[in-house]
Order: structure tokens, then C-alpha cells, then sequence
């Protein structure tokens, strides 16, 4: 194998999301001090970009005509009616690296409508969805996730505590919800990173929930990987 192809050949999986942390490390050390290599990155994207744009555009522009004669609705209905469209391409092109592009384009489709979570001091929870959330706008998965870990322990061990009383009942029913957040935060997280598998499995069990993010994660399965969420 050529050394040309090696590159090309890495370029294109750190482009689709199927390289392993180690490896992507390395890789975008190798980033920071090769100029040539990031204006090959932002080539080969930007072809991405490009068929994405040119496949779509007759697709989305039909979507937008006939969306606007019925009522309006959430902007994430809308986004994803147009990412559906994008599904449709995507079975016929078959390209991996525009599936992932999808699959990040839905996490940020989701992570905009997120309004970000206020702080009790009573609660540790609602302090580690807010420091994730700013993570995530960040970029910083990693430690998003981390502290998304830490939030679903805290809410699971109070969830596994007896109900004796009203308080207790209470304690119950809001970490119920707050653990629905933390998942719902972290299939965002997910798929913000273009982890199609996984973002499939984290959308199919908040769909199959009694979250109210379990509409999001349908309408996302149904148009986003144009699949059934009863797999």
C-alpha cells in the first residue's frame, strides 16, 4: 500500500468518525503541524459537503413547499423532515461518509432546541446537566460524557431507593426526569459525533421510554436512519 493511499485512506476515516481515540489523537496531532494535511481535510469535507448540497437540494426544496401548507411545527419536526430527505439520498448513494454527516447534523439539530438546564443547589444532577451542556457546545464529547455518566449514577442510585413517604416520592418522580435528560444528552452527544450504531441503540431505548424526548428520538429513527425504531 502507497504512502499517498495510507493518507487518504485515514483522512477518510477521521472524515466518517471510524477511527479509534488512539488513533485520533495521533491524527489530529499530526493536524496541528501539517498545513497540507488540513487543507486536505477540508478538501475532502467540503466534497462531501458539496454532493450532500447537490443531491439534496431538489429533495428539500419539495419538503419546505409542502411543509409550509400545513401547520407549523417545532423546529426540530421541520429539520428533520428535511434530514429525512437525506435518508432517502443516503439509500440510494449508499455513502458511509454522508451517513455520519447526517448523523451529526441531528445532533446538532437537537442540541440547539436544548435549552440549558438551571442549577439547584439541592440537586447535584441539574449542576452536571449544565456543565455537559456547555461541553457539548463546546465540542468536548469526551468530558460531556463523563459528567453525564456521573449525573446518571447519582439519578439511578436515587431512583433505587425505597418510596417511604411523600418527599421520598417526590425525590422519585424528579430524578425519573432527570435521568430521561441525561440520556437524552448523551444520544446528543452520540450523535454529534457521527456514531451512527450507537446513536441507533441510545434513540431506540428513549424511544421505547416513557421520556418526553421519546417523540425527538422516534421522529429521528423514522427519518434521520429511515428505519423502523422496533428493529
Amino acid at each position: 500500500m502507497s504512502e499517498n493511499y495510507n493518507i487518504q485512506d485515514r483522512i477518510d476515516e477521521y472524515i466518517r468518525g471510524t477511527m479509534s481515540e488512539h488513533d485520533r489523537a495521533i491524527f489530529e496531532s499530526e493536524l496541528q503541524l501539517n498545513p497540507d494535511l488540513q487543507k486536505e481535510v477540508r478538501v475532502q469535507s467540503s466534497i462531501a459537503d458539496a454532493v450532500q448540497a447537490i443531491s439534496l437540494k431538489r429533495h428539500l426544496q419539495d419538503l419546505e413547499a409542502a411543509h409550509q401548507k400545513k401547520q407549523r411545527t417545532r423546529r426540530i419536526s421541520f429539520r428533520l423532515m428535511s434530514a429525512a430527505a437525506a435518508g432517502i439520498v443516503l439509500f440510494f448513494v449508499g455513502n458511509g461518509i454522508l451517513q455520519d454527516n447526517y448523523c451529526r447534523q441531528a445532533g446538532r439539530v437537537a442540541y440547539a432546541d436544548l435549552v440549558p438546564e438551571a442549577t439547584r443547589s439541592s440537586n447535584p444532577v441539574d449542576s452536571l446537566l449544565q456543565m455537559s451542556y456547555t461541553m457539548l457546545g463546546n465540542g468536548s464529547f469526551a468530558e460531556a460524557e463523563s459528567l453525564l455518566i456521573q449525573a446518571s449514577s447519582i439519578a439511578e442510585t436515587a431512583l433505587n431507593a425505597p418510596i417511604v413517604d411523600e418527599a421520598s416520592e417526590y425525590e422519585h418522580r424528579l430524578m425519573q426526569e432527570k435521568k430521561y435528560e441525561v440520556d437524552w444528552y448523551t444520544a446528543i452527544s452520540i450523535m454529534s459525533q457521527g456514531h451512527v450504531r450507537k446513536a441507533k441503540r441510545a434513540l431506540t431505548k428513549i424511544a421505547d421510554s416513557g421520556s418526553p424526548y421519546a417523540r425527538n428520538a422516534e421522529e429521528i429513527l423514522r427519518s434521520k436512519f429511515y428505519k423502523s425504531i422496533k428493529q
